[in-house]
This record gives C-alpha cells, sequence and structure tokens, in this order.
C-alpha cells in the first residue's frame, strides 16, 4: 500500500526538526526557536548545569545482582526520565529473575509512568507508577517503585552503580530520600545530567 505524500512530509519536517535538535549547543543559556516550514514553532530551555529547569536520568538496559535472604534475584530494567520545571514524564519497565535451584526463572514483570526526578550531580533518584504487572498480588497497578542510580562516567565501561527496584511513596522519595544501597551495574547504562 502506498503512503500519501503528506506522510513523507511529516516524516522530512520531524527529521528536520529532531536534527536542528540534536546539533543545537546545550551548554549556553538561551532559548533555541525551532520553526519548520508549516510555521509551527518549538521552543526548548537551555539552562545552567544545576539548576532543576532541566535534568534527565536514564537506565539503559541495566543488570544489577543482589543476594537477598540466600538467593539470587537478577533485576534488568530500563527507564527514561525527564524534568523540565515541575513537569516530569517517562516511563519504566522491569524484570526481576531469580535463580531457583540453578534455574534462572523470570519472577516478575512490570511497567508504568515515571512521576518524579531529583537529580544531584552524577546521582538521581527516580520514581514511577506500575501500569502493568504480572505479579498483582506484590506489585499492584497503582503502586509506586523508586530507585537511586549514580553516573560515574560517559564511557560504556564506567563503573556505574543502581539499586534495585523497591516500593516506596516515590514523590516522598525523590523529595527528600537517602539514596537507596547500589550494586554495580553489570550491563547496560546510567546516563545522569542537571
Amino acid at each position: 500500500m502506498r503512503k500519501p505524500r503528506s506522510f513523507y512530509f511529516l516524516a522530512l519536517a520531524t527529521s528536520t526538526v529532531v536534527l536542528a535538535v540534536g546539533c543545537a549547543d546545550i551548554t549556553s543559556p538561551a532559548i533555541t526557536t525551532l520553526t519548520d516550514s508549516g510555521n509551527a514553532t518549538m521552543s526548548f530551555s537551555k539552562h545552567d548545569p544545576g539548576s532543576d529547569d532541566n535534568s534527565y536520568a536514564h537506565a539503559i538496559h541495566v543488570r544489577i545482582r543482589a543476594m537477598p535472604f540466600n538467593s539470587t534475584d537478577v533485576d534488568e530494567y530500563s527507564f527514561h526520565a525527564v524534568r523540565h520545571g515541575d513537569d516530569v514524564k517517562g516511563n519504566f519497565q522491569f524484570f526481576q529473575l531469580r535463580t531457583i535451584g540453578g534455574v534462572e526463572e523470570t519472577v516478575v514483570i512490570a511497567s508504568g509512568f515515571i512521576t518524579c526526578l531529583t537529580v544531584a550531580e552524577n546521582r538521581a533518584r527516580v520514581g514511577g507508577r506500575v501500569e502493568a504487572t504480572t505479579f498483582p498480588e506484590g506489585i499492584p497497578i497503582g503502586s509506586e517503585i523508586t530507585w537511586s542510580v549514580t553516573d560515574n562516567g560517559k564511557s560504556a565501561k564506567a563503573d556505574d552503580s543502581a539499586s534495585q527496584p523497591l516500593g516506596n511513596n516515590a514523590r516522598a522519595y525523590c523529595l527528600g530520600g537517602l539514596p537507596y544501597p547500589e550494586h554495580p551495574v553489570e550491563r547496560g547504562k546510567i546516563q545522569v545530567w542537571d
């Protein structure tokens, strides 16, 4: 089936905007305004490091291992959290694997939306609300999950660390909670920017 001509125009206009944003200098304080040929305008605020206007934390296919209660839990998760002033957006998904009798088994799968983010230097506290779960008895829909993560460098081989996803009041944790015990990231990458 042939796509309408307007589809290709929209794809080209979107690609142009993404390319322009990707090439923008994000280090100088200013407002960058992009306009496409249809006179639609988008503004992206750029700020000094250390402000809460724009910050983000990403856990990209992170895998950590913990050993609670004499079992081995392996947590694999991704989240993307972005904060613009008081507005926080993003999503998460996680899988918990447990080794039982030498066999790695998936115990829990859950996903949802990010509801809070606090960044301080290279550390972040993140919280979200569960929207889908395979374990409603322990992690019901509507419950809140929180993490703390540390970005220790730009290299893929940096020694980043991350906590297990833990149940907590997300907003209270992001506003004033202490970082959780973190484990070395075995696979994946943490990115934090303030």
